[in-house]
């Protein structure tokens, strides 16, 4: 696991290895796949953070209905295709994608909360959300 660092703060415990992804570990590759969702990960968070500053309005708190607009498109902009490309390592399968949407979660929450959990616990956003 490796920390992402954030101007809001840093979010620890982002999954680098097939293990933390829940990919298949013993098929050829699934160390790139691994590699390749940590980034696409990355790259999601950072979309959303980009999404959120440059609504219209940007000067208020987002209404849930463009914080799950912008998780929506971060994820298929980036999560979405990596699972795509490692589906034969087995990123297309549910328990990756739980993997990366709880992480994306996070990530969102720390951007427009400074903690990790404010989107879940007081927005009751979750995984099937977007």
């Amino acid at each position: 696991m490796k920390t992402l660092t954030l101007p809001q703060g840093d979010l620890t415990g982002i999954p680098t290895t097939s293990a933390e992804w829940q990919l298949y570990c013993g098929v050829r590759g699934a160390g790139n796949a691994a590699r390749g969702m940590t980034g696409a990960l990355n790259r999601s968070i950072r979309e959303f953070a980009k999404l959120i500053k440059a609504r219209k309005g940007a000067t208020i708190s987002p209404t849930d209905k463009e914080i799950g607009e912008a998780l929506a498109k971060a994820y298929q902009a980036h999560l979405d295709k990596a699972e795509g490309k490692y589906a034969s390592q087995g990123a297309s399968d549910s328990e990756p994608s739980f993997v990366g949407k709880n992480n994306l979660l996070r990530g969102a929450s720390l951007v427009l909360y400074g903690d990790t959990d404010t989107l879940r616990d007081e927005h009751g956003f979750d995984t099937w959300s977007f």
